[in-house]
């Protein structure tokens, strides 16, 4: 035991992960080309006996000879692939930040609202002074509350994913997958949080898949113009032939580990891990660091299509859309997020869903404990709620049977006394009388 090198003060080991992997989605600048390329599949790449990265042609080969769906065969690029995480810590296994990288260090880190920058970046001779002889001082503004290296695009979103692939068959090492897009984050992080809330935490171990998908990102050009641009998205997604058959996998994947990591702790398969720390540190320096994102990411030209903006006031609208359905049908975070995983973080999907839902309800008129029931299921199975109210409405609106020839006429069975059958009452109109009517979609408007 060495303190500071295999264990902390505290006495807790120190696990660093050797990185032997790196996944992209885009290559750095060459001669021919001075800006990133942007690439629709994922790209591998491992390290020379001199230490330089280079593509990892038969990792590659590999996943492509693994693929799923039809008519994947290894000259298909790889779209997805096996993952698997060491931790059940979302801190650990996926570190987000505001980063501004340069070639050598990252000189400007935070989370939005408090920053930590480097002291060769800092012209205020009073901060300066005050943190003599330390690397960084705190930095104000950081992100959206202003600040100016993020409009500038020298910050930016960052979000590191280290995991394990189990093609590789190793253990004690991971792969690392850096991502700059707002999107890409958003989904892989509401995708770990949506499995988690099923399994109840656990993350570590899990067959999961890191998927690449297409989408459209909104943004405004210079001139202040809305714009949208193709691009692919990565989230994290479990993976089953039907809907029942995930969550039961899901659970008992996840009940197995825990009661393995039970039975170790319980000295059973070894020694116990009390006081173990979740490995999630890995051993790249951030000199290694800088060097593979700085080329990719923060380039000192930029690619002359913009690929990944940020968000754009239209999504900021479709955020509070959301958080307005979510409150009005009392949902609680945890379905909120098993929801935007089940749409891969498409905020207006899934709104689009909860409006529906809410629509339904008006001209059903449920009891509460029904409603609570439908939702209980219906978000994490969409489809299967939209099918069921669908069912509901079309029985309401079956047409009244006509009466046979010879039947006793209505009016006579008021003579005999018999109660007037109550009206209808017509269903409430919507909030806002002067929205105009949602474009129809087969199989989700009512």
């Amino acid at each position: 035991m060495i303190i500071g090198l295999t264990h902390t003060r505290d006495l807790v080991p120190i696990e660093k992960l050797t990185v032997i992997t790196k996944v992209s989605i885009g290559e750095p600048p060459t001669e021919g080309r001075n800006y990133p390329k942007k690439l629709d599949h994922f790209r591998f790449q491992t390290k020379d006996p001199s230490g330089d990265w280079i593509v990892d042609d038969q990792l590659d080969l590999s996943l492509k000879q693994k693929q799923e769906g039809e008519g994947a065969d290894e000259g298909t690029p790889v779209r997805s692939f096996n993952i698997q995480f060491v931790s059940d810590d979302i801190e650990q296994i996926f570190a987000t930040s505001y980063a501004w990288w340069g070639s050598s260090e990252r000189k400007c880190h935070g989370d939005g609202l408090q920053a930590q920058r480097v002291l060769s970046e800092i012209k205020d001779k009073k901060l300066l002074k005050e943190y003599e002889g330390k690397r960084f001082a705190p930095w104000t503004p950081c992100g959206d509350d202003g600040c100016p290296e993020l409009a500038k695009k020298l910050c930016k979103p960052h979000g590191q994913l280290r995991f394990m692939i189990p093609e590789q068959r190793v253990v004690g090492a991971v792969a690392v997958f850096n991502t700059t897009s707002y999107e890409s984050i958003r989904r892989i992080f509401s995708g770990l949080t949506g499995i988690a809330n099923i399994t109840r935490g656990r993350l570590a171990g899990l067959k999961l898949r890191l998927v690449l998908k297409p989408g459209q990102t909104r943004y405004h050009d210079d001139k202040g113009a809305a714009k949208t641009s193709n691009a692919f998205f990565a989230h994290v997604e479990f993976r089953a032939t039907d809907h029942e058959k995930m969550l039961q996998e899901m659970l008992e994947q996840s009940y197995e580990l825990d009661r393995l990591a039970a039975a170790q702790e319980r000295n059973l398969l070894g020694p116990g891990l009390p006081g173990r720390e979740h490995p999630g540190v890995v051993t790249l320096t951030e000199e290694e660091d800088a060097k593979v994102i700085q080329p990719e990411f923060y380039p000192e030209t930029e690619a002359p299509e913009e690929a990944e903006p940020a968000p754009a006031k239209t999504e900021i609208k479709e955020i509070v859309a959301l958080d307005k359905l979510v409150k009005r049908m009392k949902l609680t975070k945890a379905k909120k997020d098993a929801l935007l995983h089940h749409y891969g973080g498409d905020l207006e999907a899934a709104t689009k869903f909860l409006d529906n839902v809410l629509k339904a309800t008006r001209k059903l008129k449920p009891s509460q404990k029904q409603v609570t029931a439908w939702l209980e299921q219906g978000i994490t199975n969409p489809d299967w709620l939209m099918k069921e109210l669908s069912e509901q409405i079309k029985k309401l609106k079956a047409p009244t049977p006509q009466t046979p020839a010879g039947a006793p006429d209505p009016e006579s069975e008021e003579e005999q006394g018999h109660d007037d059958p109550p009206e209808e009452e017509e269903p409430p109109p919507p909030d806002d009388d002067n929205a105009p009517p949602p474009k129809k979609q087969s199989g989700w408007d009512f």
